[in-house]
């Protein structure tokens, strides 16, 4: 799904979450070192829940599995090819009737710095049952990519050497709560991140976490898994992390302007030699900097100071977003880069999300707007999301609610997504439009006003501009937009 316009609306597109409970393990301290290689094992038995194929998310009964790397391992992950490598112990699926096997199954790694990957993403053919597979996974020489039905599934058992491989374009990529949400860097084919590439550097002591979910609710177990790491004893791990100087920021004055800060420490002291390079939205150049001092302080802290200025529909309709400080609406994604120094690792601090809105007007005495273009792409959580409107200046309560939407355009299939309108209180919310309108393809732009006697549903119409009332096509009790901060859908409309 992708759907772009701008209006009056919280936006997002929707994934059916029905995750089980599960535990966190016991973490494993079983590990050995030989010469420079630690390997730490789990007896852990991972399983998500038998429940038909179903089609929902569920997560594993011990959510995560850990293990503990001792402080006894000193130093950080090599940058060597190999020097991480996770085994799969003795892996059992069906992929037999309404099974998909491993075909929805999703495993992440999380290091005990918060660097993160996911080894392990929808691969195989859906119809291929494993009996005891054991696969290790790593990126170095001799391993291939997993199995993605083409030509072939996995074999039922034996041992396997693989390549971390992801394959859920148009799905998954989300771990719930208490996992860590949305995944942050994909293996091929989905992405181009390896172990190597997110792991060197870290620090090796401490805890690490396996989180595993199954997306179409198939029964699949992991029967142990191994953590074999390749360490470099000479090298001190950092860690990253940022800051903003406000939230939200605005996308023009007042409020536009923000100062980002990175502090980067090893063992909890400050690291005070290097530089810090500031990046948003994936973007492969740094921010320029307008203020600020990208060289670590004796605080062990780099500024980069921006004012920012609103993006074009077009520029925030697009696959792409254009340079920062140019911004779109919603949560934009900043990771600051460490450089390393003399003995320092270099590091990149996990995702943070600055989020960048607009100032709300009102042009009448009853009506707010929020002006600003944005999108939904397909198959994913949309930047804007969600897209606010602040009311003020106007303290009864309220008696009657029209949203009008502006200029939506369906690239794909008409208009199939969904759209929640939460009140201030949190508490009141309205799923108002639900995979309403369908067309065989890309659609012009079209207004959508929504009110209670509009005499009118979309049920089943092409994408038209009209009044509509509310219709929600698909009512389901579970449904739940996929954030912590985005409530779940507690009214429905027929």
């Amino acid at each position: 799904m992708r759907i772009s316009g701008f209006g009056l609306l919280c936006m997002g597109a929707l994934f059916a979450l029905m995750a089980s409970t599960g535990r966190a393990g016991t973490c494993s301290t079983s590990c050995s070192t030989t010469g420079s290689t630690t390997t730490c094992t789990s007896t852990d038995t991972i399983k998500t829940p038998d429940e038909g194929g179903n089609g929902n998310l569920y997560t594993a009964n011990i959510y995560p599995s850990c293990m503990t790397v001792p402080n006894s391992v000193t130093g950080t992950v090599s940058s060597a090819a190999g020097s991480v490598q996770v085994q799969l112990t003795n892996v059992d699926s069906n992929g037999t009737g309404n099974y998909f096997s491993v075909q929805g199954t999703e495993l992440l790694l999380v290091s005990p710095t918060g660097a993160q990957l996911e080894i392990f993403g929808g691969p195989g053919d859906g119809s291929d049952t494993m009996s005891g597979l054991t696969m290790l996974i790593a990126n170095t020489s001799g391993f291939n990519p997993m199995p993605n039905g083409d030509p072939a599934g996995f074999p039922s058992s034996g041992t396997q050497d693989y390549e971390p491989s992801a394959y859920e374009q148009g799905y998954g990529e989300f771990f719930p709560s208490p996992g860590p949400g949305d995944v942050q860097h994909l293996p091929q084919t989905d992405g181009s991140a390896t172990l190597t590439s997110i792991f060197s550097g870290v620090t090796a002591a401490g805890t690490w976490n396996l989180w595993m979910i199954d997306n179409f609710g198939d029964p699949v177990t992991v029967n142990g898994w191994k953590l074999i790491l390749t360490v470099n004893a000479a090298a001190e791990g950092t860690v990253t992390v940022v800051s903003a100087s406000q939230q939200p920021a605005y996308t023009a004055s007042p409020a536009n302007t923000v100062t980002f800060t990175a502090t980067v420490t090893s063992g909890g002291s400050p690291v005070t030699a290097g530089t810090v390079a500031f990046y948003a939205n994936g973007s492969g150049s740094p921010i320029s900097c307008s203020s600020g001092n990208q060289t670590l302080n004796g605080s062990g802290q780099a500024t980069c100071g921006t004012t920012l200025t609103a993006g074009s529909t077009s520029q925030c309709t697009s696959s792409s977003l254009p340079a920062w400080p140019t911004v779109c609406q919603g949560n934009n994604v900043i990771v600051a880069t460490y450089s390393g120094s003399g003995s320092y690792t270099g590091s990149s601090s996990t995702d943070f999300y600055q989020l960048v809105t607009v100032h709300s007007t009102n042009p009448s005495g009853t009506q707010w707007c929020n002006s600003g273009p944005f999108s939904v792409p397909e198959g994913v959580t949309p930047l804007a999301y969600p897209s606010f409107i602040q009311v003020s200046g106007y303290s009864n309560t309220v008696a009657n609610v029209t949203v009008a939407l502006t200029g939506v355009a369906g690239q794909v299939a008409g208009i199939p997504g969904q759209f929640l309108l939460v009140a201030p209180d949190g508490t009141h919310n309205l799923d108002f439009l639900d995979e309403a309108f369908y067309a065989g393809g890309a659609t012009s732009p079209v207004n959508l006003t929504m009110f209670d006697t509009a005499g009118q549903t979309p049920a089943g119409l092409p994408p038209t501009s009209g009044n509509y009332e509310a219709y929600d096509a698909n009512p389901n009790p579970s449904d739940t937009f996929p954030t912590s901060e985005s409530p779940a859908v507690y009214s429905s409309v027929p």
